[in-house]
């Protein structure tokens, strides 16, 4: 009786205490069936409201809740190409918050106020994100200091603080302006030999009542290092044959010199510039200074100095795919002085079995080229490090029923190494003499007098019969020969955030050739006769990135592109087809295949008796261009990108020629893959406005008419 009561107490006990714990256990197990069951909110759309100074684009960039991509990119996810949806998570908020209150202390906003709120839309399965944002006033910055410099050399301390350090009362205080002075600083001391300088956090004085800031930095500059020693490492298969005074002095840091920064990453870029080494480090062996002096380590891994490189050659020539191939054989450390000797070859066409096989400049039926090419380059010229490179080349050309041509010539380039800070980056000087020789098709000496034949008003219907009885009969020699001695100069600035993919900034190119003042000069002395025209040819060009899109990765592109060929002595007609200018193509005006955007036929007689003016007056390619390009490049998703286009552009026979009604406009789209070594595209481009055939683009019923696509490796610009 006693067990009996026991066990009921013990039992009664139990159901108590289960009792006060079953709401508990009811929950745990509820909550996530329950949980399970909800359907998540897509996020379709992050708003930022007030924000006036920065830009949505910018803010996105720094929350971490993400917009969710529309179908299309979903549906591509399925194929491993898209992105997958993107759900409302409101565990982000206090993040991204935080990192949109920091951004704004960062940009010189000390007083602005954030808040967020999202809303369910009505289908009820996506959600909006809103951000509210006081911005109020940015902060100025006033002054910046920086302190432990007064005891160096005033050369270097009166530099930093009148060249080095760039600060208007008008910028906007900003975390980017404080760095990109102090980065200034240290790496203009770095340049002038304090290896080790270093600084304290910068200090930060805001004066509320006023908007003003003030920064104060400490530097600790150390030593000033010189290199009491150059040593060198080799490693690779060819270390044995490259002297080690070799590469000391392509290097060309000598002992005693202040240790510089910015002359250990030239050093690196000569090294490589020579193609010598797999992989090349200079830099300054800190661990073993002793006093102010310091060693400088050159480690190289010297490749293979004889090489074979096959190449796949694919382009869109002609309106057609051709497949090429080519070979290049390199001897490098060529007698020695890191020399390179090349010899390639290289031949492309839509058929380039039956083109390989016939060589002949006559034969006019085939279409396409090849080139063979000996050349030799050097990195130092009369011991300094200016690249030379001399070189010699037949190419024989094959254009689709217009004319075939040879050319073989001699061309010395010389690139100059320019000193540091200079605002052009790149300067090159060539010589350039060709032999050419032209041979047209009966087609296109049919088609050219034929406009010469109206021009002289006979009858269309007799026109074709007697334009080709006169080819026929009277055009003995159908072809042109030239000889052209060119002296060329070329100046480029780049001053784009990367050579890749540019998305702000501008790029400069500036050309000018002389043709034949040298042969012209040649000839009075009697020693070769001279009949070829002098003449100046320039072209500049200009290229400039906005970033007007919210997106960093994207960017609106232009470009404007002049020329023109001043002809001051002899004839016109005799400058040779390749020295001309052209229009159309995968660089050029788009909805055009490749340099057929030439100006029309000119003859300067209108009659049949002058042969050479005939031949002369059917050369094609122009003497005056303009061109130029404006696109939209975004980044897609991935490697993948995009971009929409509007090219302009034409060329006359002379400047004073030029006519609005006669530039060509093209539209179009392209695609890129951002590869590892440059972006490779595909352009569709189609005819807007063709001033040879003023229809309507909608009355143009064949795409044949209106349509080219082009293949390219790089931007377009």
């Amino acid at each position: 009786m006693i067990l009996v009561l026991g066990l009921k107490l013990f039992i009664d006990d139990m159901l108590k205490k289960l009792l006060k714990i079953f709401p508990v256990i009811l929950w745990l197990f509820t909550v996530p069936v329950f949980s399970q069951g909800i359907t998540p909110y897509e996020l379709n759309e992050i708003k930022f409201e007030g924000n006036s100074m920065i830009s949505d684009g910018e803010l996105e960039q720094i929350i971490f809740s993400r917009e969710s991509p529309n179908w299309f990119y979903q549906f591509l996810d399925n194929l491993g190409l898209g992105e997958s949806a993107v759900y409302f998570d409101s565990l982000l908020v206090p993040s991204d918050l935080q990192a949109l209150r920091s951004f704004y202390l960062d940009q010189g906003f000390f007083e602005s106020e954030i808040s967020a709120n999202y809303n369910i839309i009505d289908d009820s399965t996506s959600a909006e994100l809103i951000f509210t944002i006081n911005e109020d006033e940015p902060v100025l910055l006033e002054s910046f200091d920086v302190m432990g410099l007064r005891e160096l050399d005033p050369n270097i301390s009166d530099r930093v603080f009148t060249e080095i350090i760039s600060v208007d009362s008008t910028d906007r205080f900003t975390r980017q302006l404080v760095e990109s002075n102090l980065n200034s600083v240290l790496t203009f001391l770095r340049d002038h030999g304090y290896a080790l300088v270093s600084n304290t956090t910068p200090d930060i004085l805001v004066d509320t009542m006023r908007n003003r800031a003030s920064v104060k930095i400490f530097l600790d500059h150390g030593r000033r290092y010189r290199f009491d020693d150059v040593r060198v490492q080799k490693a690779g298969e060819g270390k044995e044959l490259i002297e080690d005074e070799l590469i000391r002095e392509i290097v060309g840091i000598e002992r005693m010199d202040f240790y510089s920064s910015y002359d250990i990453r030239r050093a690196q870029v000569r090294l490589y510039r020579t193609n010598l080494f797999t992989s090349a480090v200079v830099n300054g062996v800190i661990a073993d200074t002793s006093e102010d002096f310091m060693p400088l380590n050159i480690s190289t891994s010297v490749g293979l100095l004889n090489e074979i490189a096959p190449e796949i050659i694919v382009n869109n020539e002609d309106n057609a795919f051709n497949l090429g191939l080519g070979v290049n054989y390199s001897r490098k450390n060529f007698i020695g002085d890191a020399r390179l000797f090349q010899i390639s070859t290289s031949a492309a066409s839509e058929s380039i079995t039956e083109f390989i096989t016939d060589f002949s400049i006559n034969d006019t039926s085939l279409y396409g080229y090849s080139d063979a090419r000996i050349a030799l380059e050097q990195p130092y010229l009369f011991g300094r490090p200016i690249n030379s490179r001399i070189e010699t080349y037949v190419t024989l050309q094959k254009r689709r029923d217009e004319y075939n041509a040879l050319l073989f010539g001699a061309k010395l380039s010389l690139n100059f190494e320019l000193p540091r800070r200079t605002y052009f980056s790149g300067f090159r000087i060539s010589l350039d003499w060709i032999r050419s020789k032209y041979v047209y098709s009966d087609g296109y000496l049919v088609d050219g007098v034929s406009v010469l034949l109206r021009k002289l008003g006979i009858p269309e219907d007799q026109v074709e019969s007697t334009a080709e009885e006169f080819v026929d009969n009277s055009i003995d020699d159908k072809f042109t020969q030239n000889t052209n001695t060119i002296l060329g100069f070329n100046l480029s600035a780049n001053k784009s955030n990367n050579v890749l993919f540019p998305t702000t900034g501008y790029t400069l190119n500036a050309l000018l050739e002389d043709g034949n003042s040298i042969a012209y000069l040649v000839g009075k002395t009697g020693i070769a006769d001279f009949d070829a025209p002098l003449y100046i040819k320039t072209t500049l060009t200009g290229s400039i990135y906005f970033p007007v899109f919210d997106d960093e990765n994207s960017t609106l592109a232009m470009k404007l592109k002049v020329g023109n060929i001043f002809t001051y002595q002899g004839n016109q007609g005799d400058i040779p087809i390749n020295q001309r200018l052209y229009a159309g193509g995968s660089n050029s005006v788009r909805g055009w295949r490749t340099r057929t955007l030439v100006p029309a036929l000119q003859f300067s007689t209108f009659s049949l008796d002058d042969i050479t003016d005939i031949i002369r007056g059917l050369s094609p390619g122009g003497f005056f261009l303009l061109e130029g390009t404006v696109e939209t490049r975004n980044r897609l998703f991935g490697k993948f990108g995009s971009a929409l286009f509007v090219d302009f552009g034409n060329v006359w026979n002379s400047y004073s020629d030029f006519r609005y009604d006669k530039v060509a406009i093209a539209a179009g789209m392209g695609i890129r893959y951002y590869s590892e070594f440059a972006p490779l595209r595909i352009d569709f481009g189609f005819k807007v406005f063709d001033p040879e055939d003023t229809r309507s683009f909608f009355n143009k019923i064949t795409l044949k008419e209106t349509f080219e696509f082009h293949l390219g490796i790089g931007e377009a610009f």
